[in-house]
């Protein structure tokens, strides 16, 4: 069996291996380098593989109350690997569902997409 290559990504504007910072507007995805800030077409991100960006982002819509939805962003370090921020403390997330969301995400969401998933608290 081959192994998949692991696609790293550098930034167009600053030129550093960072990473790219993805979220999910009304008309689509959008996104930025997580260095610079800078703008960019999720396309234009040879490694992002949008149909698993788009996958990993309604596994996690789905057990997440849709009134947190726009406080959440995936950044992706490479094609297997995705920090899910969350721009709320871990308290809060916890006075709103009935599991662990670390374990959940990190444990059994990520290994089910053939990811590593890291979750992050702001």
């Amino acid at each position: 069996m081959e192994e998949e290559e692991i696609g790293l990504w550098v930034c167009p504007q600053c030129h550093v291996l960072q990473g790219i910072e993805v979220w999910r507007e009304v008309d689509g995805l959008r996104s930025r380098c997580v260095s610079c800030g800078v703008p960019l077409e999720p396309e234009s991100v040879k490694f992002l593989n949008l149909d698993l960006t788009e996958q990993v982002i309604d596994e996690v819509f789905e057990v997440i109350p849709e009134f947190l939805h726009d406080y959440i962003r995936f950044s992706w370090v490479s094609n297997k690997t995705v920090g899910l921020v969350f721009e709320f403390s871990s308290h809060e997330l916890m006075m709103e569902v009935d599991y662990d969301p670390l374990s959940y995400f990190e444990d059994e969401i990520g290994p089910k997409l053939g990811l590593t998933m890291t979750v992050f608290f702001e």
